[in-house]
């Protein structure tokens, strides 16, 4: 096919950047026959050096997690990712290994059909490439709304790293004109779903519409089985009966078969062939099959989705279900036969539906949950009774809502004779969805006596359901221990909700403990080894239970130590944790700790990994700010976006975090009038801090509250929280703390206070050293206010405390200018970007080059282009002497 000039040089321009160590992408759209799949053989020609990685999407397989892994051998052992971050990490894997001897391209053909989860991971690795040699190349028809972070990323990356061919179809606008035109009772969806099908083709859609009725459409399209129109089945059959018999026979097998490729000798023993060979020849020469050699195994398929639905629409019934039934019989995988059975099947068939429904079961206890829900639907829809038929469609509906394909879900509208199991599932539609609130309402009428009677699978899950939406929606977690003790009781917590049971069981536990008393999971594990507890998943539960109670608890190394654990089981697939929660806490806690640019980090991949699930974790959301910090963005956004967060989702954790970030950033970045306002906002958004039950809560949120406290100016609250954090274990930091708020209180009632705040500063808070150098900075205050003898060594201590931060920019609004500028030693990294910075940091630390990549999520190149660029802004020519370059300074 003849290419235009513009495209030849968009190809080669986007070839030559790749080569030359810009990550970029190639993007190539158009409807379906406009030469996607030709252009991209163009572009795989132009390759030279390169290794090529190809993929190609299937419509019949769009349902099945991690394709593009799959297809590329970058999953080792059978280890499917069941997690974005997982699936970043083996894909950056795979280019670190295939870059070590020339640069990398990934082809994706039909992106359309590539599964949400890996087309994620691949704008994952875009988004944190820099001095990549690798080039991706995507050919789709108009996404519409499927792929949100891969159309975020190419809308969003920087300017030249997306070179974009189109080619013409019909946009979602013109779709629905057209479909309004011609069956103006349709609904809205069905102009998306045509779309899809037919690449935007004005012709096909036109046929289909004249043929079929839209409700009819509508049905197909729910279930991925819209027909070919009637003209281009009529074309195909005429081609398919003037063929070979063998031929024939053969190209209606394919059809049969589906869009994936297959294997010569199964196809010939389904359709009885003599002459294999001879088929595959003429059908390759006829241009309606594909074919692939490989060394061991000759592999075929039809050339194009459209063609083989129209080949399948030409097959009499009888022969197609004995088709079904021979490959049922022929084939290996049970999910494949188990579809052709299905195929074959004509109404209700009872004891398929049941292997279905087991099916369908084991793959939601492997937490293959959109697989799960396609087998669920089929279940229902070969079941006898109405009963069977509604539960496996809930349970459908169950799955592909874990599985965050919220646009598959139809459901009935709730009414006060609704079906307690469709009201679970109205609950986790809503829970998805980060309405927790409206979910503890929709679950309210579900008592504990009507679900006696419900088998242990669906009692189980709408027991923790029930627990875990009260504690999110705010109320009250002792109302929630109940319903979590039955669920506990039961040993059959659902795998798609462990996480939730996790932390609603051990928030509710927690609402009844007071002071140091034992906290369900954390004291009877505090002094077991995490190597242990990380041997099993309940043991990793437990482990990340407690990491985050020391995370908020202002003992970050230990949170550290058992977070990274639970971390590396996230990112090695070992456990599916969603919504970026625990990244988001490991890095509270290296941010907490001292560590701002680690920290950051792993906030940013929390924030990321949120983002894909469509609404932020409130936890999640309430952490951000401290990464906006790091970077010195401006915060009042990032603060915004944490409050309407919490007040969506008042999660109790997530509140008290908030309020800990709250006041962190407002003490770095915050104005005198935001401080002194926060506490009213505050009160006014979640109630009043001092009306918190004397249950255990965060220790470092005692503190924050009583330093907000201080900020408006009421001395009684100060000392009130500093009472309450007095008797607590808290580390070294809660001696400092608890009498650095002593001497907060006394300030607000006029009494000169520096002496005893530099004596607090003195203590030490080096375990905490983020809030160390907010005290440091409150006392250098102090001392310049009250024209203390030593005020020039503490504003320089505590220009110093901030210099080791990196937060040395914010000196400006933390330590009030009396006219004598501290000294400021030279910073050798001054000229670094932030990445730089992260990467040197972590060199500083002692950390390999792979070790880097793992720590920020990039590949072993992108550190190597960012060290690079650090040595050249240094002088400096090796990470020896950029090291000690730091350590001199």
């Amino acid at each position: 096919m003849y290419w235009s000039p513009g495209v030849t040089s968009t190809v080669d321009d986007a070839v030559a950047a790749a080569r030359d160590g810009t990550p970029t992408v190639l993007t190539v759209e158009g409807v379906a026959g406009y030469g996607k799949s030709t252009l991209l053989s163009f572009v795989v020609g132009r390759l030279a050096g390169f290794h090529v990685r190809r993929a190609f999407g299937e419509e019949s397989s769009q349902t099945v997690s991690w394709q593009l892994l799959d297809e590329w051998a970058a999953v080792p052992d059978d280890a499917a990712p069941t997690h974005l971050v997982q699936g970043y990490r083996r894909l950056a894997d795979l280019v670190d290994r295939l870059a070590l001897t020339g640069p990398v391209a990934l082809v994706i053909d039909d992106a359309q059909w590539i599964d949400p989860e890996s087309m994620s991971s691949v704008a994952a690795l875009v988004e944190r490439a820099a001095g990549d040699r690798i080039l991706d190349v995507a050919a789709y028809r108009p996404l519409g709304t499927r792929h949100r972070a891969w159309r975020r990323m190419v809308d969003d990356a920087p300017s030249g790293m997306v070179r974009a061919v189109e080619l013409a179809g019909l946009d979602l606008e013109a779709a629905t004109a057209l479909v309004s035109s011609i069956a103006p009772e349709a609904p809205p969806e069905l102009a998306a779903h045509l779309i899809a099908h037919t690449g935007g083709s004005p012709l096909h859609m036109r046929a289909l519409l004249r043929e079929y009725p839209a409700a009819e459409l509508a049905v197909l399209a729910a279930r991925g089985d819209l027909p070919a129109p009637s003209e281009l089945a009529m074309v195909i059959d005429a081609r398919i009966s003037a063929l070979d018999p063998q031929a024939a026979t053969m190209m209606r097998v394919l059809a049969v078969l589906g869009d994936d490729w297959h294997d010569v000798a199964s196809v010939s023993a389904i359709g009885n062939l003599t002459e294999p060979s001879t088929a595959v020849r003429i059908l390759r020469d006829g241009g309606l099959v594909s074919v692939r050699v490989g060394n061991v195994a000759t592999h075929v398929r039809i050339s194009h989705a459209v063609v083989r639905a129209a080949a399948y629409a030409t097959i009499p019934p009888e022969v197609r279900r004995r088709l079904h039934t021979a490959a049922a019989t022929r084939l290996t995988d049970t999910a494949r036969r188990l579809t052709h059975r299905y195929a074959a099947t004509f109404g209700v068939d009872d004891a398929l539906a049941l292997d279905l429904e087991r099916h369908a079961d084991d793959r939601h206890a492997h937490e293959r949950f959109r697989d799960a829900a396609r087998f669920y639907r089929l279940a229902a829809a070969t079941s006898g009774s109405d009963t069977d038929r509604e539960r496996r469609t809930l349970d459908a509906a169950f799955d592909s809502i874990i599985a965050h394909d919220l646009e598959e879900v139809r459901l009935d509208d709730l009414a006060d004779d609704s079906s307690d199991l469709l009201r679970v599932v109205h609950a986790v539609q809503a829970v998805a969805e980060k309405r927790w609130a409206r979910a503890a309402e929709i679950l309210d009428p579900v008592s504990p006596d009507r679900l006696e009677t419900w088998d242990a699978k669906h009692r189980g899950r709408a027991l923790v359901l029930r627990g875990w939406t009260i504690i999110a929606a705010g109320r009250d977690p002792l109302d929630a221990l109940p319903y979590l003790d039955a669920a506990l009781a039961t040993d059959s917590v659902d795998p798609a909700l462990r996480a939730q049971f996790i932390f609603a069981y051990g928030q509710a536990v927690q609402a009844k403990t007071v002071g140091n008393e034992d906290i369900w999971g954390f004291e009877s594990t505090l002094d077991v080894d995490r190597a242990e507890l990380a041997a099993s998943k309940d043991g990793l539960m437990r482990l990340a239970w407690r990491g985050a109670i020391h995370s908020l608890s202002g003992t970050p190394s230990k949170a550290v130590a058992d977070l990274s654990v639970v971390v590396d089981a996230v990112n090695d697939a070992t456990v599916d944790f969603t919504d970026g929660v625990f990244h988001a806490l490991l890095g509270y806690a290296q941010w907490i700790g001292g560590h701002w640019r680690r920290g950051a980090s792993n906030i940013n991949v929390a924030q990321q990994d949120s983002a894909v699930r469509r609404s932020p974790h409130p936890l999640v959301a309430a952490i951000g700010p401290l990464s906006a910090l790091t970077s010195g963005d401006e915060v009042a956004g990032a603060l915004e976006t944490s409050r309407r967060a919490r007040i969506a989702a008042p999660l109790r954790s997530s509140v008290h975090a908030g309020d800990i970030t709250d006041v962190i950033a407002l003490a770095y970045a915050g104005t005198y009038d935001q401080r002194r306002a926060w506490l009213g906002l505050r009160t006014g958004d979640f109630g009043d801090p001092r009306t918190q039950p004397a249950t255990v809560v965060p220790y470092l949120w005692l503190l924050a509250m009583g330093i907000a406290s201080a900020w408006a100016g009421d001395p009684d609250a100060v000392e009130n929280w500093a009472d309450r954090l007095e008797p607590l274990d808290g580390g070294p930091w809660r001696v400092a703390g608890v009498a650095w708020l002593r001497v907060l209180a006394d300030r607000c009632r006029g009494i000169p206070v520096a002496d005893r705040l530099i004596h607090c500063a003195e203590k030490g808070m080096s375990e905490i050293a983020s809030v160390g150098a907010i005290l440091w900075a409150d006392a250098a205050n102090a001392a310049a206010a009250e024209h203390h003898r030593d005020r020039m060594v503490v504003r320089q201590h505590a220009y110093d405390a901030l210099t080791a931060l990196g937060a040395e920019g914010y000196a400006s609004t933390m330590i009030h200018d009396d006219g004598d500028a501290p000294h400021e030693s030279d910073d050798p990294l001054a000229a670094l970007s932030e990445r730089e910075r992260e990467v040197v940091a972590l060199l500083l630390e002692g950390l390999s080059y792979a070790q880097i990549a793992k720590e920020l999520y990039v590949t072993r190149s992108t550190v190597a282009f960012h060290l690079s660029n650090a040595y050249a802004k240094t002088n400096t020519a090796s990470r020896h002497e950029l090291i000690q370059l730091v350590r001199a300074a």
